[in-house]
């Protein structure tokens, strides 16, 4: 992966809270997304919407960010890649794990929408390790704990 395709934000403090979102092309698409949990957003350029501001709560989010891959894809640019994953109303976000489509959203405004996406399909080590907490709980309030 090159330097150009990297969109790195932090705060003044440090790396602490570093945002990495992946710009993809049709030269870096298959390679970038071919492995573990992935979300992509497709999304026009000529439309006013900052993908970089819709996908930051995503590569930032507490349980994920170091679990998933964030990237996003200009369709304007490169509309035969959205068009292989049919997406036609943009912005979409494509979940992916380990390079098989596991949901497409279509008409996605909310980055909480893609957030839910994540937490239904993606594997990920924290999301298993607080559904594990979350059933001990409720089987200790069951036994009057």
């Amino acid at each position: 992966m090159d330097e150009a395709s990297l969109d790195r934000t932090a705060p003044r403090g440090g790396l602490e809270g570093v945002v990495v979102i992946l710009e993809l092309t049709r030269s870096n698409f298959d390679r970038e997304t071919s492995g573990g949990n992935v979300v992509v957003l497709f999304y026009s350029g000529g439309r006013g919407l900052d993908p970089r501001a819709m996908l930051a709560p995503v590569a930032g989010h507490q349980l994920y960010a170091e679990e998933i891959r964030v990237a996003m894809l200009d369709v304007d640019r490169h509309p035969e890649i959205a068009k292989r994953y049919g997406a036609v109303v943009f912005p979409a976000a494509l979940i992916l794990r380990n390079g098989i489509v596991k949901k497409m959203i279509q008409m996605v405004h909310d980055p909480e929408r893609i957030i839910e996406a994540v937490k239904e399909n993606a594997r990920c080590r924290s999301r298993v390790t607080v559904m594990r907490t979350e059933q001990r709980n409720v089987r200790k309030s069951r036994r009057g704990l």
